[in-house]
């Protein structure tokens, strides 16, 4: 949550790196182990720096996986990432939406498919954002919508408090996975004080909390303009976070997608933008 008001200070385009883990299954740990410097440079030119990397097995299927970074972006991500998480206001809050740059990941599709005659699919993609409430003594009330929390399903707009030192799994249910891929993005999350009396830039962190932005241009200090982002996590299956982990987890098979975009509207009953209010 404190990196949420943290990049609120700054004005639209601003962002904080986050890391993930993304996972391509591969047909064999020998072909893994032969293609993995390869495979490693193509995803490093579609995602940008790699971290660590490693050839595993999981029930019976092999993956590459590997560490690469991930933005939180303030309103709106003019630089296109295959994957990242947007914040723009919302009433005395903020709002989380995530975004697919279906371009970008079918870029990717075709070189891996030009080097290996096969290439990663998205159909078991599920993408989970991980919130942790780091404030001082303080709730917040989260919404959610389409996702499922730490669990259970949530097919509508729903409150729940988030405790302080507490943290929530928000996994996307696959409509909303499948429209953010044919259609950009959607918003899933909202976040604001418990407290009505209280704004979302009154509540306190520790300093540590801090880290380091690329801003696009800093905000005016006197403007009002509380928001939030945090951390993500992106996985076809759910592993334990660590409290206080921004590491989000991509994990990529094949399946083909149908738009989706008036079922999403029936369910949500509302826009499909990420700015604005």
């Amino acid at each position: 949550v404190s990196q949420l008001k943290q990049l609120s200070s700054y004005n639209a385009g601003a962002s904080l790196e986050t890391r993930a883990r993304l996972r391509l299954e591969v047909g064999s740990r020998e072909s893994c182990d032969e293609k993995k410097e390869q495979m490693l440079a193509i995803l490093s030119r579609h995602y940008g720096g790699i971290g660590a990397s490693s050839c595993v097995d999981e029930d019976l299927k092999n993956y590459l996986q590997a560490d690469v970074p991930i933005r939180l972006v303030n309103d709106s991500d003019k630089e296109k990432r295959i994957t990242s998480i947007l914040v723009s206001p919302k009433a005395n809050g903020v709002r989380l939406s995530v975004a697919m740059d279906r371009g970008r990941f079918e870029a990717m599709q075709q070189e891996m498919e030009q080097a290996f005659y096969q290439k990663p699919e998205v159909e078991d993609l599920s993408i989970t954002i991980v919130l942790y409430n780091d404030a001082k003594d303080r709730p917040v009330l989260t919404t959610a919508r389409l996702a499922y929390v730490d669990g259970k399903p949530i097919p509508e707009p729903t409150d729940i408090v988030l405790e302080s030192g507490k943290k929530m799994e928000i996994t996307l249910a696959n409509v909303s996975r499948d429209f953010i891929f044919a259609n950009g993005a959607l918003p899933i999350l909202e976040v604001r004080p418990e407290d009505q009396n209280q704004s979302f830039a009154q509540i306190q962190f520790s300093p540590t909390s801090e880290v380091k932005m690329t801003p696009a241009s800093k905000a005016d200090p006197s403007s009002e303009n509380p928001r939030k982002a945090d951390a993500e996590k992106a996985t076809l299956e759910k592993e334990p976070a660590k409290e206080n982990d921004n590491t989000a987890d991509v994990q990529v098979r094949p399946r083909d997608f149908n738009t989706l975009e008036e079922k999403v509207r029936e369910l949500t009953n509302s826009e499909t933008g990420v700015g604005g209010n």
